[in-house]
């Protein structure tokens, strides 16, 4: 495979850019076509299970409230997680460069993905339709119509999102009826889950990271068993709730309460 500026990178076969961009990061062919198309079924069979979706990901990238798509999905698969911004998200943000866990992370639009990777001091475009090219970083979070996926610390990604449930829940508030009234609030404004919904859903969506990963340590069985009851708790409520079932107060009330006032106990 080609390599340019000691960087390494494949050329663009088909619609294969979330494959190259994925082995530009581990600078190797990590994963073949083969294992892409796998990787690809595991996917569709796991989040039409858990969010009903309907859509293949063959084509184009499904988001869900977990804030995953097929990149990152299959980045996890491999031990490394991420952080999603949607298009836009960060154009004319403060985003520095000390918020960039790591020397690589993926720049994508409507139709294509590529990677950014900083080797000697110098920031670099690896794109498997254009070639590596000398970039200015600083300019990359002001683009135009781009989205990023960023590797991050998995620990601190998930206080992240629990800080933001915090918030909407004062010391005071902490307790389950307190949070059975402000869903019932939500409810009630027509809001669904409201800002609760991503946050719960990322916090989820690192707790099975970390449960796939688990070290059977005496120290850590009991912890990942409290785990496992959250995890399974979420995809009953999950697979219910995308099945038609959005505005179910009850549905809502029978499992969030309990979820919220564990993550708030963290």
């Amino acid at each position: 495979m080609p390599i340019s500026n000691g960087i390494y990178y494949q050329n663009q076969s088909g619609g294969l850019c979330r494959m190259h961009a994925i082995n530009a990061f581990f600078g190797t062919g990590k994963i073949s076509i083969s294992q892409f198309n796998e990787y690809q079924k595991e996917y569709d069979t796991l989040y039409k299970k858990r969010f009903n979706i309907i859509e293949s990901c063959e084509m184009f990238d499904i988001i869900s409230s977990d804030q995953k798509n097929l990149v990152s999905y299959i980045l996890q698969r491999l031990n490394i997680y991420t952080r999603y911004f949607s298009i836009n998200q960060l154009k004319g943000s403060q985003l520095k460069r000390e918020d960039i866990k790591g020397d690589f992370f993926f720049i994508y639009n409507e139709s294509h993905i590529y990677g950014a990777i900083q080797k000697n001091n110098k920031w670099y475009i690896v794109d498997s339709m254009k070639g590596v090219r000398l970039t200015n970083i600083n300019s990359i979070f002001n683009e135009k119509n781009v989205g990023f996926i960023i590797p991050v610390n998995e620990c601190q990604e998930f206080y992240r999102n629990v800080k933001c449930i915090k918030s909407i829940f004062p010391q005071e508030s902490r307790d389950l009826n307190s949070i059975k009234t402000y869903l019932r609030k939500l409810h009630k404004n027509n809001m669904i889950l409201g800002e609760l919904e991503v946050p719960i859903s990322i916090c989820i969506n690192i707790l099975e990271f970390q449960y796939n990963r688990k070290k059977n340590t005496p120290a850590m069985i009991e912890y990942f068993k409290e785990v496992k009851n959250i995890i399974d708790e979420y995809d009953i409520f999950i697979m219910k709730f995308t099945d038609g079932n959005y505005t179910n107060i009850n549905l809502i009330l029978q499992y969030i309460p309990n979820i919220i006032m564990w993550l708030l106990n963290r």
